[in-house]
């Protein structure tokens, strides 16, 4: 549930829209902050803890699953009484591919994800000075260049807002500063009409509370529900062993199934 606008006394229509572009503008590089940023370095620290375990988990519930379905396969011309033919295990095969392939695209995006996070840890961070410039920088594009902000941006703004995000989202300082350089600068219009002016704080007002619903969201999403758990080096550890015990379970299960299949394929 969204809070309810507060905003202080304003003496005009004109005030009132001031403050609540101010308000918009602060949602929106929260919003940013939380989505391109921290969420970006809360994946990245997740992947390196866990990527590893999570890969290794998923192969190999891909590999019991295989394993299990074409168990009961086998079972099936068992119980029919009919012979186990070496077309029929290759029909099996084919079937299973076909049917798991959800889950080699699973395991092939968590090694694409593990090689992103290994990629970024590897690349050197901005520093605090940095950081604050950054950020500084990209609060002077948003306010210039957000089209919920900026309600008569042009085709080409639009495409430069999309491009200045894209260097946000990257970490990218050297971009963020030239598109500061080339920006900021521009003279802003100010809204004469009352009623245009009304229909802006309407505006402005619904945009700030879906920008609130996406702020909570992200916050209750992967990964910055992880970020609790990623602050807690006990946690960490716990949880590591707890996937540990599973890919264990995982191997013994793997290790059944594979002697029954042998057994009842062996003179195929």
């Amino acid at each position: 549930m969204t809070n309810i606008i507060i905003f202080p006394q304003a003496k005009n229509s004109a005030d009132r829209l001031k403050i609540l572009k101010e308000k918009l503008q602060a949602l929106i590089l929260e919003h940013d902050h939380l989505l391109y940023q921290e969420c970006k370095n809360l994946k990245v620290r997740y992947l390196l803890e866990f990527g590893a375990l999570e890969y290794r988990f998923i192969e190999l519930s891909m590999k019991k699953d295989r394993l299990k379905r074409k168990l009961d396969l086998l079972y099936i011309k068992i119980n029919r009484n009919e012979k186990i033919t070496k077309e029929y295990l290759l029909e099996i095969e084919k079937y299973l591919d076909e049917k798991l392939s959800s889950f080699k695209e699973k395991l092939n995006q968590q090694a694409k994800d593990l090689d992103w996070a290994i990629d970024l840890s590897e690349k050197p961070l901005m520093n605090p000075e940095e950081m604050l410039e950054f950020k500084s920088k990209y609060r002077d594009l948003v306010k210039k260049l957000h089209p919920d902000l900026n309600k008569d941006l042009s085709a080409s703004d639009l495409d430069l807002y999309y491009k200045v995000v894209d260097a946000y989202k990257n970490g990218q300082i050297d971009l963020i500063r030239l598109y500061h350089d080339l920006i900021i600068g521009k003279e802003e219009t100010d809204l004469k009409d009352e009623k245009l002016i009304e229909q802006e704080i309407q505006r402005i007002s619904e945009s700030i509370e879906k920008l609130k619903e996406s702020i909570e969201k992200i916050k209750d999403s992967f990964p910055y529900d992880k970020k609790d758990l990623l602050e807690d080096e006990k946690e960490i550890e716990i949880q590591k062993e707890t996937i540990k015990n599973i890919i264990k379970a995982l191997l013994k299960n793997i290790e059944y199934l594979e002697k029954r299949i042998e057994e009842i394929t062996k003179n195929v």
